[in-house]
């Protein structure tokens, strides 16, 4: 049984590669053994064909920038170091060639790629404005078809506070992408993903098999966070001191009162800031999050070094109506905060310090995914840049088996027609993932606490319905979306200015025909509170459907079974016209609602759940539906509403 490299066996692999081609055509590397040199194949060429060849004991393959008509196809890749195949990118002091860039052409099929340290297949980190000015290229037209991906990515990697992905395949900046009849199974040591996809035109998965990727943690945070929402009620000291950070509530005229006091207001559960809360830390922290709501004129809230200099300052939205706010502050050592309010109606729900580990954990994960473009040039320039093609898919996820230790099975954001049919996902733990960027929960207005559901299946299409006006018409949401700020998870937050609004295709999304099951233990700290017909503190379920166009939630079976808590909302779809028909909705061992829709014009009928169904909107069908457990929730719901079954 072969075992990987030490430390010492790495530094006689050498540096370079064993074999290196450059600027040529027509290569052919066939029945070779490369046990030496990092990685083990550096290519650049067209038309090229790497087959039956033993790559291992060192480094991969490395099909470098300027390459076209590539088939990797029935060799052994493993136990070395690196990726197994890595697409794209150039040498550190190498130049683009003058007559083509990117990667083109891609044929990944039939190998066996197992034990490497880093990423089965991958495309490197997302472009930066470096690449583009250096003449990188995407990559474009990729088949990865009949791998086996095992073991990869068992190298650990530090706590960073930039989001970071490894897993079976890891691709970034590319297009016209079809994955398919791959096994990919366990892969990673701590976060890892089966397929992650970033910035991706035209994703299709379909047939795999992706087991067991990525470790169950408890928490991925490695800071300390107070979450006076999960605290009850009552008055506490006057500084309160929580984990060793003291929190001082000041007054009008900047009096002290003796207690400080978590509180109730609506639906949201938090210290009472009154005006002006100070918060010293017991050492000082790169970073802090803090997580508000405001129920009048909103507050702004400052980070403070040793010094009494400002590091950063931050000001919350208008516009939010009392829905939770998580402002991030950081850019210096931060030993205080303080969070100033015009008046005294400001709730702070969730505090954090220090960095966290930034990782995503999931079966196939992707994020900004779109439509292919008509254009066949792959020109980067946001203003080269044809619309998107109409009807062209955005991700099409069929026919797959996922099974995830923790966090999503599936989870897809983008713009364009999104596809999810005849799938089993399984999730067997509630991932942390990083935040959802602000625009993303701004978007969806007073529907953006739906958005922290779908445990085991997320899906967020930004596209919008072609007959509606841009600003979607759902109550408190706006799709004034700055998409430069949209969320790219391999640079920053600010990285997706390729893309603007008038590039954004319509959102439809179809979810038919799947098996979901959320498999895992509670998250949340006590039980479920309930005012009047308000719930609170409920575990996420398994589906969460969002779009500002139409949701199709057909034929489904869907079963969330949360040890030790209850789930607030098995499954959630909303969208400017929803349809939810055919599904069966399990829960155990309880839950406040089996399905939640919201849409203009809603059908929600002909499904069966154990709990009530509560179905919202201006037009709305939601007879018949199947309920087996009748709740006073439901009725007190169905009474001020009319819109629940059950």
């Amino acid at each position: 049984t072969r075992r990987p490299l030490r430390e010492d066996e790495r530094a006689d692999a050498g540096v370079g590669p064993a074999l290196a081609v450059s600027a040529s055509h027509h290569v052919i590397v066939v029945d070779n053994y490369f046990l030496a040199g990092l990685p083990g194949l550096s290519i650049q060429a067209r038309d090229v064909r790497v087959l039956r060849n033993v790559i291992g004991e060192a480094g991969g393959v490395w099909v470098r920038d300027g390459s076209r008509d590539v088939c990797v196809e029935d060799n052994e890749i493993g136990w070395g170091q690196g990726p197994g195949i890595l697409l794209g990118g150039l040498a550190e002091d190498e130049a683009p060639l003058d007559w083509v860039t990117g990667v083109t052409s891609v044929d990944i099929a039939a190998n066996s790629i197992v034990s490497m340290d880093d990423s089965g297949i991958y495309t490197g980190a997302a472009q930066t404005p470096d690449d583009l000015a250096k003449g990188l290229g995407d990559v474009r037209d990729v088949n990865i078809s009949r791998n086996r991906i095992v073991g990869c990515a068992w190298r650990e990697r530090p706590a960073s506070s930039e989001v970071s992905v490894v897993g079976g395949i890891v691709l970034n900046d590319t297009s016209r992408v079809l994955i398919h009849e791959n096994h990919i199974a366990e892969n990673g040591e701590g976060p890892a993903c089966g397929v992650f996809a970033g910035a991706c035109e035209g994703l299709e998965v379909t047939d795999n098999t992706i087991l067991d990727n990525g470790t169950a943690l408890e928490d991925t945070s490695e800071r300390p966070c107070v979450e006076f929402r999960e605290m009850g009620p009552g008055e506490g000291e006057n500084p309160r001191i929580e984990q060793d950070v003291a929190f001082n509530v000041f007054g009008f005229e900047g009096e002290r009162p003796e207690q400080t006091r978590i509180v109730q207001w609506g639906e949201q559960t938090g210290l009472n800031c009154e005006f002006e809360t100070v918060i010293d830390l017991p050492s000082t922290v790169p970073l802090v999050e803090s997580t508000l709501a405001a129920f009048a004129s909103p507050a702004w809230i400052e980070a403070i070094d040793p010094d009494g200099a400002t590091v950063d300052s931050q000001q919350m939205r208008d516009d939010m109506n009392g829905q939770p706010q998580t402002l991030e502050l950081g850019g210096g050592e931060i030993s205080r905060v303080v969070i100033h309010a015009d008046q005294d109606e400001l709730l702070l729900l969730e505090f954090c310090a220090g960095e966290k580990q930034q990782a995503l954990q999931g079966g196939i994960v992707g994020l900004f995914v779109t439509g292919a473009p008509s254009d066949e040039t792959g020109d980067r320039d946001p203003e080269e840049r044809s619309l998107l093609r109409k009807g062209a898919h955005a991700a099409r996820i069929h026919d797959n088996v996922v099974v995830t230790s923790q966090g999503q099975a599936l989870m897809l954001t983008g713009a364009g027609p999104m596809s999810v049919a005849d799938n089993s996902f399984t999730s067997r733990g509630i991932g942390r993932e990083p935040t959802l960027p602000e625009d993303l929960l701004a978007a969806a207005g007073q529907f953006s606490a739906v958005l922290q559901g779908g445990a085991c299946v997320f899906v967020y299409n930004l596209g919008r319905a072609p007959l509606l006006p841009r600003a979607f018409s759902m109550p408190g949401s706006s799709t004034n979306i700055h998409s430069e700020r949209i969320y790219r998870p391999a640079i920053d937050t600010a990285g997706l200015a390729a893309f603007s609004d008038r590039l954004l295709a319509d959102g439809r999304v179809s979810f038919h025909g799947n098996q979901v099951t959320l498999d895992a233990l509670s998250i949340k700290q006590g039980p479920v509170e309930t005012d009047n017909d308000s719930p609170r503190d409920g575990d996420p379920g398994a589906v969460v459907l969002f779009s500002f166009d139409d949701v199709s939630l057909q034929d489904n079976q869907v079963t969330a079974e949360v040890e030790g808590g209850t789930v607030f909302f098995n499954a959630a779809a909303v969208a400017a016209t929803v349809r939810a028909s055919g599904n069966r909705f399990a829960e155990s061992p309880q839950a406040l609602y089996s399905c939640v829709t919201y849409g203009q014009m809603n059908n929600t009928s002909g499904n069966q759940a154990t709990y009530c169904i509560l179905a919202l909107g201006n037009d709305v069908i939601n007879t018949p539906n199947q309920i087996l457990f009748e709740t006073d929730l439901c009725a007190n719901v169905r009474s001020r509403y009319g819109g629940t079954d059950g």
